[in-house]
């Protein structure tokens, strides 16, 4: 609804103003302000063979005194032209100001040993960035915008990345409105920044030691990401650089690896793809190439263990999913896990260290279904070899809502129907038989707690059915249904 704010007061805005009204001595036609007229110059660019004329091309030297003189003109006239519409306005704005929850936050979502999230307060134009240890425990502060927005027109916060310590936090930030992001690292124990302001930086990802950055920047007249350099915490000298995307159709982006152990190099165009991976404990990376680029084919991929999972439309334009090892990703060596259908599209996925989701859309609908890898891959009393999937369907998701709801480490009902599941035991039982002194390991609901789940190829950790999940950002279209859960994730924690 929000996206349609604009258009409405704007609309409403235009009406008034265009209604007849009595005509005063002074808003005859020769006391009304009169627009700029913007000079003409003759200019001609050459493109294929091609002339393009653009009188105004003197318009795109931003910075000039000229052109920040004919700007101000602009905006003077604005201003006079609306300046019988100036109380409602006013009125418009708060209306639609009372109607938006200022004091707001979004769910927590659990990432390392921490709770993030972020929250608004009343008044106040942008985010604060938050932690805590627990839900429960005292807030930490990790990031106010407004505070760095101080004396600044315009800040915009664009992405953040946390150490796999927690002890770090690579953010960018925008202070011109041009999308011109500057990389920074703040350390969460003294809460300032260190020396970094790296431009016109597009995406970043942590090594596993949390001393190096990967940050890909963009090229400043085409605005097209497309160098990946390397980053030592804290140097002043000249940063490596790792690659660089010399074809002008396609844009550089890394990422991490969900498991934290791979680093995604990925060039994209609009109709073709290739995807360079190393780990993410390697300080001086050697790039791997899954699959060279070709015409029209277009494949994404991430990691499980040593497996690569890629989302590829080499068998069909709707894409299927295939697996190959990380040491021989070659397109040869693929395996299908899902094939194509020609009436579902597979939009992304999401790999945890026991199940597999697969966003789809089919009829036109969002959907999401998760695969329990554990059971299909590993076997357990529940049926070796069975593939268990389960879809959520439309009525309990929203694709496009602009926070997603963390609803993966409630051990409920609902979380159990969520994976396939079907978890007999609640947390107040668990914490029932806690209090009567009964064992862990006894009944259903403790073999099921004890259940190791597999994190990577080395690391096992103890985990509730369902614990390994968290950090799955599903929105949900019922709020209280998402609270109801976050109460319910609380409970399960209390009861370990």
């Amino acid at each position: 609804m929000s996206n349609y704010r604009p258009v409405l007061l704007a609309s409403a805005l235009a009406a008034c103003i265009s209604a007849p009204q009595p005509r005063t001595e002074s808003q005859s036609p020769a006391a009304q302000p009169q627009p700029p007229v913007a000079r003409k110059e003759p200019h001609v660019t050459r493109i294929n063979g091609d002339a393009l004329q653009d009188d105004y091309f003197w318009l795109r030297n931003k910075g000039t005194p000229e052109v920040e003189s004919y700007l101000r003109a602009e905006s003077a006239y604005a201003d006079a032209l609306m300046k019988p519409a100036e109380a409602l306005q006013k009125t418009l704005y708060a209306e639609l100001l009372s109607r938006i929850q200022e004091d707001d936050s979004t769910p927590p979502v659990r990432i390392g040993s921490h709770w993030y999230y972020q929250r608004t307060e009343k008044g106040k134009q942008y985010p604060i960035l938050c932690r805590k240890p627990a839900p429960e425990a005292g807030e930490q502060v990790i990031l106010d915008v407004n505070a760095l927005a101080a004396g600044k027109k315009f800040l915009g916060l664009g992405d953040w990345e946390l150490s796999d310590d927690g002890m770090r936090l690579a953010y960018t930030t925008d202070e011109t409105g041009f999308r011109q992001y500057d990389l920074h690292v703040r350390d969460l124990r003294s809460g300032k920044d260190g020396t970094e302001k790296i431009a016109r930086v597009d995406s970043v990802a942590w090594s596993r030691d949390g001393k190096v950055l990967f940050y890909v920047v963009e090229d400043e007249q085409e605005k097209r990401p497309y160098q990946l350099f390397r980053h030592v915490v804290g140097s002043s000298g000249k940063d490596d650089l790792v690659y660089e995307e010399k074809d002008h159709a396609f844009n550089l982006e890394v990422d991490r690896s969900r498991s934290k152990d791979f680093i995604f190099l990925t060039s994209g165009s609009l109709t073709s793809s290739e995807v360079r991976f190393f780990r993410a404990d390697d300080p001086h990376p050697a790039l791997v190439l899954v699959q060279p680029r070709e015409p029209g084919h277009e494949y994404y991929a991430d990691a499980r263990g040593s497996t690569l999972y890629i989302r590829t439309n080499s068998g069909g334009r709707n894409f299927r999913l295939v697996t190959a090892p990380v040491s021989a990703p070659r397109k040869e060596n693929w395996t299908e896990v899902v094939p194509h259908r020609d009436d579902v599209m597979l939009l992304d996925i999401d790999l945890f260290a026991n199940h597999l989701v697969r966003h789809v859309r089919e009829g036109g609908l969002p959907q999401i279904v998760v695969r329990d890898l554990f059971v299909e891959n590993r076997g357990d009393r529940r049926g070796a070899g069975r593939t268990l999937e389960r879809p959520l369907r439309r009525h309990h998701l929203e694709e496009d809502a602009a926070e997603g709801e963390d609803v993966g480490g409630a051990v409920d009902r609902f979380a159990a129907e969520l994976f396939g599941r079907h978890v007999a035991e609640r947390p107040s039982e668990l914490a029932r038989a806690r209090e009567r002194g009964a064992p862990l390991g006894s009944g259903r609901a403790g073999r099921e707690m004890l259940r190791e789940a597999e994190v990577g190829d080395e690391r096992r950790l103890p985990v509730f059915p369902e614990e390994h999940v968290l950090g799955l950002e599903i929105a949900v279209d019922d709020a209280s249904l998402v609270r109801g859960l976050e109460r319910l994730a609380d409970l399960a924690q209390q009861a370990a």
